[in-house]
């Protein structure tokens, strides 16, 4: 994920026009590194498991810092299965940009609260729910490898102790 970012922003033609928001603290020390003129804010200490009111917490946060740009472009590791990972962009609009695109929405049979009372409520609900589906993927991805690391490390350890009871046994002979 952050080679991905990282080969992204190489190839950007004006580093000044990206801001970068990172969630955790491996992704905040990865990326800060490299562009500490970027980093604009970072979200470290999350309390697990992450529910709903934390992501819509860190959405409001991504909304405050996203007032300036044109595009939120929101990166994760979807899980595919078991053994394979895909990183994946998702774009977002900031909220000047949804409240232009609601305009031309209509809302059906909304008497109360009218559409420029509930626009506000709906961008908020927006955002944190598709952050909310970014980050569980991002946790099954995380948890699938985790589990495979650990398969491999029981399966390597298993080997070794073949290994050891084969040479003990020729010791002992």
């Amino acid at each position: 994920l952050i080679r991905e970012i990282k080969a992204r922003l190489k190839k950007a033609p004006n580093r000044n026009d990206y801001g970068i928001m990172a969630i955790g603290e491996k992704g905040t020390a990865a990326l800060l590194r490299p562009f500490p003129d970027l980093v604009r804010c970072s979200i470290s200490d999350i309390t697990l498991p992450v529910n709903y009111p934390t992501i819509s917490s860190m959405a409001q946060q991504v909304a405050l810092v996203a007032e300036n740009f044109d595009n939120i472009s929101l990166y994760y590791n979807e899980f595919k299965s078991a053994i394979r990972t895909i990183v994946r962009e998702l774009n977002l609009f900031p909220r000047h940009k949804f409240d232009e695109y609601m305009k031309f929405m209509k809302l059906y049979r909304q008497s109360r609260p009218d559409k420029y009372t509930s626009t506000p409520a709906l961008y908020d609900l927006y955002l944190a729910s598709n952050m909310y589906q970014a980050f569980l993927n991002n946790a099954a991805s995380e948890q699938s490898a985790r589990m495979a690391a650990m398969e491999n490390a029981s399966k390597n350890a298993r080997e070794i102790v073949i290994k050891l009871n084969l040479e003990y046994n020729k010791a002992r002979q």
